[in-house]
């Protein structure tokens, strides 16, 4: 119960709940998501190993006051649905109140950029072209991914995206 206790009681602290009420979420939805956050932390793994680990080995749903034995599957992609499509606003609303606790200084750093190759034409997919590849693939069409992170001075994210790069 340790690791669960604490991890939600910096999350409350931090105001997280607070903010995914303010955004629309429902509360099963919020515990829903809480328990992702915190599972995933404890015991890293799929969206079903950790719907597994909440209902057979964790206490957090004694902490939350909910009975993970009933919550089905659906019901966590729903809520991971839910989360991504406010993902902006949340990492904004976040972010505010973690410059605010610990008077963070605002800094910009990209962080990550790279490609896939198709083996095929790929023709159906507007997105893939030619061009250089990192594995030397330059026969092939490629796709460029780039997973921007932008982080203060001290490493907390101020936001992210996953977009395809041109």
């Amino acid at each position: 119960m340790g690791v669960e206790h604490i991890t939600l009681w910096v999350i409350e602290t931090l105001g997280l709940r607070a903010i995914l009420r303010r955004h629309g979420l429902r509360e099963i939805q919020c515990h829903a998501i809480l328990g992702s956050v915190i599972g995933r932390m404890a015991a890293p793994g799929s969206e079903r190993h950790t719907h597994r680990w909440l209902r057979e080995s964790s206490a957090l749903g004694e902490l939350l006051k909910r009975d993970f034995e009933t919550m089905g599957h659906s019901q966590w992609y729903r809520a991971s649905d839910a989360l991504l499509s406010r993902q902006e606003k949340i990492e904004s609303d976040w972010y505010h109140g973690l410059r605010t606790i610990f008077d963070l200084k605002p800094t910009v750093t990209l962080y990550d950029l790279t490609n896939t190759y198709f083996e095929g034409q790929a023709r159906d997919i507007p997105e893939a072209q030619r061009g250089r590849s990192k594995e030397q693939r330059n026969d092939c069409p490629l796709l460029t991914l780039a997973l921007a992170l932008v982080l203060d001075s001290h490493g907390w994210v101020r936001r992210s995206k996953v977009f395809r790069a041109r």
